[in-house]
């Protein structure tokens, strides 16, 4: 089990900050983007990150999923942010390979 002082370290967004302990939060490598200030596995687990996540699969086959404006705009934003992924994921690097 990771201690607590080590999951304060990564930015886990369960604990509250330590004011002595820097954070370091995971990146991907060749990741060039803004620095999060929060763990990753913290953010991806909210649910309302998890509820975008299964509306964007049913909305990218074309199914409704409501009306709900703020759900829309969740799913917009999380395809938006699938796209750069997947963008950054085929840009090429130094040395000719894949960025992932």
């Amino acid at each position: 089990m990771t201690q607590q002082i080590q999951r304060q370290a990564l930015g886990c967004g369960y604990e509250p900050p330590a004011v002595l302990v820097p954070i370091n939060t995971w990146r991907h490598r060749g990741y060039r983007g803004p620095e999060s200030s929060v763990c990753p596995g913290y953010s991806t687990s909210l649910p309302e990150v998890l509820e975008s996540a299964l509306a964007r699969v049913h909305w990218s086959k074309g199914h409704s999923v409501g009306d709900s404006e703020d759900l829309l705009n969740a799913i917009v934003i999380m395809d938006g942010a699938f796209s750069e992924l997947q963008t950054w994921l085929m840009t090429p690097t130094k040395d000719g390979g894949g960025a992932g």
